[in-house]
């Protein structure tokens, strides 16, 4: 299944079948999602607007359910939100604030870390690897979460990056991530997590508005929001990424998002209006 946000509603698609994408539900959520992150049977919406967590039980697709009723408090416009095994993590835009739920009991998370996690500016996604939630602000925030009630920042001088880092996706010891201010992509390893290390000195420019981007295999895909397009790239040597197709690839207005699977590549566009399917085993390969 795929899960897209569009305003208010929450919309479950069915990809079994790539070629004939059917929708199989439309669940209001009350009030506008900003992400998702989807674990088990469960999705996780954060909502700027009302400030609040929702979770939702989706193991039937067809009919969604909340399952904390009324949602949960999180201060000062909710963004970022990650889940992983019993812990969500969320980021808040208006106080730089990292909140850490234990999430065992979805029907009650529970705070951990009293909201008093400083990240000093907004974050733009969160990811979860292991013990660590990187947080991407307008650099890179690595926290030791093993004792999730109270975060350690173990990258102190936290790690620059770029002039507009937008998202950021995960893949073995590598952290790839876009920019849609220089139009570039980088990627870090990450096995020594206090210490990330660029590989592609300089970072690979990848398209025009890089606003996200998924992995499949040795292949990162990358949304251009400006050019509503998205470009491959072959990372398996992430020293030199390089570049199979860009800018050919039309998937409507105002491209917002991306994911992959296998040979199959689905973008959405703003308010979730559009989800395309596009198969690239030939791009991929050439």
């Amino acid at each position: 299944n795929l899960y897209v946000l569009s305003y208010s509603s929450l919309l479950i698609y069915n990809i079994s079948n790539p070629a004939s994408v059917s929708l199989t539900s439309t669940t209001s959520i009350g009030d506008v999602g900003f992400q998702i992150a989807v674990s088990g049977n469960y999705a996780y919406i954060t909502q700027p607007i009302d400030d609040k967590l929702v979770i939702y039980n989706i193991s039937n697709p067809a009919s969604p359910t909340l399952v904390n009723t009324g949602g949960t408090s999180i201060p000062a416009d909710p963004q970022a939100v990650a889940v992983s095994g019993n812990y969500a993590v969320a980021s808040a835009f208006n106080s730089g604030l990292l909140y850490v739920y234990d999430i065992s009991a979805p029907a009650n998370p529970v705070l951990l870390n009293g909201g008093t996690t400083n990240i000093g500016s907004s974050a733009s996604a969160i990811r979860i690897v292991g013990n660590y939630a990187y947080v991407l602000t307008d650099r890179i925030l690595i926290y030791d979460i093993s004792a999730p009630s109270t975060p350690t920042l173990i990258n102190p001088a936290a790690t620059a990056i770029g002039v507009s880092p937008s998202n950021m996706a995960v893949s073995g010891n590598y952290l790839h991530v876009t920019d849609n201010g220089d139009n570039k992509l980088r990627i870090y390893d990450i096995s020594n997590p206090v210490l990330p290390v660029l590989k592609n000195v300089g970072g690979t420019a990848v398209g025009n508005g890089g606003i996200d981007i998924a992995i499949s295999g040795i292949y990162a895909y990358v949304a251009n929001n400006t050019t509503n397009d998205f470009s491959i790239i072959d990372i398996s040597d992430p020293t030199i990424p390089v570049i199979k197709t860009t800018g050919n690839t039309a998937t409507g207005n105002q491209l917002l998002c991306i994911a992959a699977a296998g040979n199959n590549v689905y973008t959405g566009t703003y308010g979730g209006t559009q989800v395309r399917v596009f198969n690239v085993a030939c791009a991929s390969a050439a």
